[in-house]
């Protein structure tokens, strides 16, 4: 058994007072089985920079990054927002992402 492969026993296992282990209640539980709403509210939290970032995991995490509602008020300056802007086209190259 590699490593991953022990991680992955010891977070599907909870510790008891008596020194015994159960299974998780939580075992099996992962980011991908959270409905889209409950993504986008985490991703609200993040800077666009970092929605930029998450939006490279997956698909289904792309269409939740490119969402209207995490994009409404965009700062172009690069210290407030972390996004670098060199021209209008690379701008308009951005958007056209979305």
């Amino acid at each position: 058994m590699d490593v991953w492969d022990q991680l992955a026993v010891e977070a599907s296992q909870v510790y008891l007072t008596d020194g015994t282990t159960a299974k998780s209640p939580f075992a099996g539980t992962t980011i991908e089985k959270l409905p889209d709403k409950v993504l986008l509210h985490i991703f609200s939290y993040l800077s666009h920079k970092e929605i930029c970032r998450m939006a490279r995991v997956c698909k289904r995490w792309r269409l939740v990054a490119y969402d209207t509602r995490l994009w409404k008020n965009v700062s172009l300056r690069p210290e407030i927002s972390g996004l670098h802007v060199g021209s209008l086209e690379s701008l308009l190259a951005l958007i056209s992402v979305r």
